[in-house]
């Protein structure tokens, strides 16, 4: 029986999980068997399984690793009694009991550890919703005046789909979509993209926030309009008004006390102003750079909704077709590679692999999937190598002597098998004539 005990960050110990067989996974998202909520783990992180009466730790291609004590796992691991492991902000401790002792918690159950952390919001400042909060739980909060946007503003001043703020893990990123009133931090124009902090006070068109990290208070009074300024404004527009009156009164004397001649001078055709239509090619332009940069953090999905919205306003936008090609194949091989995953996490390696090969060397993804076929590599001859010899152990045959074979060319770096034959070779039951067959077949595979 075997039980990790998980601290977090602050040494607190925040769960116990027991188990005797099987294999589960570790991450911080659901669908894993034990999930630690913290940006620092990754959505799949590892797995953890027993196998042969032995406990061993995979690395499922992680983005800061696996540490089993104090030193950094290339792949697959052999556990020991009491090895500390390090995965993101957490420690897992795991100790072996003898079999029927109190077994405490089952790990079939998805365990969440408990994550202190508050989540960052934006709160309502300025106008009759003063106070109104938004948690930003998403990877990416979209803001605008439709039903499809996470924070939805119904406000005139608001865009139908207006800006957006990404989690990018350990900051938030905000982005202006090409609104039509623009997006402020702190009274200065956003052009682009810019990363928040505790305490920005962030408008979109005529609707004001602030940026609130943890649980930092914020109070909507503060941010309030000042009446004085409000008075002053409203004197000042009563005064124009006045000199406005007075103005017309005066030229409505002259006009009546002026000749014909003088009257036909001033009765011009008034310029008609034409309203200023906003260049289209500027909200195009802003939408291709904020597809590019979602192309560059893999975000494939969000980029190929903008880059949909682009070929729809110009189909000929320069480059625009070309990045909708790879986003679309990034998606595919991403999408292979998530299979991939999740078969490996089912011990289904020979469909795994076959999803891990789909995946070229052209794409993001080929570095994981190579190293994820390595593992797989490594996870059928560990299962091929223990059925030979268990069925070698059991009756010696040319069937089990090849299983050991398979294992030896699935990972070459594994010793075990080759020692395994060298010995066989040099029992006594090889050393009969009517072994001959089975010695040709160790040497062919040696």
């Amino acid at each position: 029986m075997y039980t990790l005990i998980i601290e977090d960050r602050t040494g607190t110990i925040a769960d116990e999980v027991s188990f005797e067989q099987g294999s589960y996974t570790i991450g911080r998202v659901e669908g894993n068997d034990i999930i630690l909520p913290s940006n620092a783990v990754s959505r799949t992180h590892a797995r953890i399984f027993v196998q042969q009466g032995r406990c061993f730790i995979d690395d499922l291609g992680s983005a800061n690793g696996v540490i089993v004590d104090g030193e950094h796992i290339p792949n697959r691991h052999e556990l020991r009694n009491a090895s500390q492991i390090r995965i993101g902000d957490y420690t897992l401790y795991l100790e072996q009991s003898q079999k029927g002792q109190d077994s405490g918690q089952d790990v079939l159950r998805t365990h969440i550890v408990a994550n202190n952390e508050s989540t960052v919001r934006l709160v309502r400042i300025g106008d009759m919703f003063a106070g109104e909060e938004f948690s930003l739980t998403e990877a990416i909060n979209t803001i605008g005046r439709t039903d499809d946007n996470f924070i939805l503003l119904s406000d005139a001043s608001i865009s139908r789909n207006h800006a957006q703020i990404v989690n990018e893990g350990m900051a938030y990123r905000l982005d202006d979509l090409g609104s039509s009133n623009g997006t402020r931090v702190n009274n200065k124009v956003l052009r682009g993209s810019i990363h928040l902090r505790p305490g920005d006070e962030v408008q979109f068109g005529n609707v004001r926030f602030v940026f609130a990290a943890g649980n930092q208070p914020i109070d909507p009074s503060k941010y309030a309009r000042s009446k004085s300024k409000g008075s002053g404004l409203f004197i000042a527009v009563v005064v124009l008004l006045l000199f406005a009156i007075i103005g017309g009164a005066v030229f409505a004397i002259i006009v009546l006390t002026s000749g014909p001649e003088e009257t036909a001078k001033t009765d011009s055709k008034p310029k008609v102003v034409e309203e200023e239509k906003p260049d289209p090619s500027i909200e195009i332009k802003a939408k291709f750079d904020l597809a590019s940069s979602l192309a560059t953090d893999q975000n494939w999905a969000e980029a190929q909704r903008i880059l949909v919205d682009i070929m729809a306003l110009d189909p000929a936008y320069p480059g625009a077709r070309e990045l909708q090609s790879t986003v679309i194949s990034e998606l595919t091989y991403q999408n292979h590679l998530d299979q991939g995953d999740e078969l490996l996490r089912n011990q289904k390696y020979d469909q795994a692999k076959s999803h891990f090969e789909q995946i070229p060397n052209t794409s993001v993804y080929f570095v994981r999937a190579e190293k994820k076929l390595k593992r797989v590599a490594e996870m059928l001859a560990t299962d091929a190598f223990l059925e030979g010899k268990k069925e070698c152990d059991k009756a010696l045959s040319t069937a089990c002597i090849h299983r050991v074979c398979e294992a030896m060319k699935l990972n070459p770096a594994d010793s075990g098998p080759r020692e395994y034959l060298e010995r066989l070779l040099k029992s006594k039951d090889l050393a009969k004539k009517s072994a001959a067959n089975l010695r040709d077949k160790i040497n062919s595979c040696l």
